[in-house]
């Protein structure tokens, strides 16, 4: 026979069940909510850095193609076009920082830290950009902010090569000359000069042979990748 807890006994349990109730609601409140903003916060600081680094790219994209058409003098250009692409490809890092730094803010983060690394090294350019972020709001309950690291990249599929680790320009015979090379346009041969003849007899003239200009090379098109994460 099961015997029924008696009234004294009873009211004995309510302090412990009560006990055990605020260490759940304590437990919850210190440790369950903390970790739950931390993760969100992290999250959040991830999604800003991965933005920013692929920002980063987007814009040394742009501004890439904004020369992909420009011919430098030794190519049949303007004198001073050489320039304006040394000048547009000098400016990749920098614009990229502010565009990186732009995002970060966009996705509720600051930009820490910034880094476009160009490997001219081998035939076919590589740009990386690196992006740290730290989330402007602290983790709930501490005095720390989360942060996040990522790298984003862009491979030069054709167009624009290096040769010397120095940018240079992809040409459809097959070489790459560097931009400086071609900053000054071609100089044309000077003519020979043609023989006086002598004797009384006017001799006939031979006729001047026209040379034949030498074909001038062509830029390949610029190939560019989609920037994409790499961790």
């Amino acid at each position: 026979m099961t015997r029924r807890p008696a009234r004294g006994e009873r009211g004995q349990a309510l302090p412990a069940l009560a006990l055990i109730a605020a260490g759940l609601v304590a437990f919850t409140v210190f440790v369950v909510v903390p970790l739950g903003s931390a993760t969100d916060r992290r999250a959040e600081a991830r999604t800003a850095a991965d933005a920013a680094a692929l920002a980063a790219l987007e814009s040394a994209t742009d501004g890439m193609r904004g020369i992909g058409t420009i011919l430098p003098p030794g190519l049949g250009g303007v004198p001073g076009n050489g320039q304006v692409i040394l000048d547009v490809l000098d400016r990749l890092e920098g614009e990229g920082e502010l565009a990186a730094a732009d995002y970060a803010a966009r996705n509720d983060a600051v930009l820490v830290d910034f880094d476009m690394a160009i490997s001219l090294a081998g035939s076919q350019p590589v740009i990386e950009a690196y992006a740290e972020t730290r989330g402007q709001e602290q983790v709930e309950s501490t005095t720390q902010y989360a942060r996040a690291t990522a790298t984003a990249r862009l491979d030069v599929l054709g167009g624009l090569c290096g040769v010397g680790n120095a940018w240079g320009l992809e040409l459809d015979d097959g070489t790459c000359r560097k931009v400086t090379d071609l900053l000054d346009p071609l100089e044309e041969p000077s003519p020979s000069p043609t023989p006086t003849p002598t004797g009384t007899e006017p001799a006939s003239a031979s006729p001047t042979p026209t040379p034949t200009p030498s074909p001038t090379p062509h830029r390949e098109p610029l190939r560019l990748s989609d920037p994409y994460l790499v961790q």
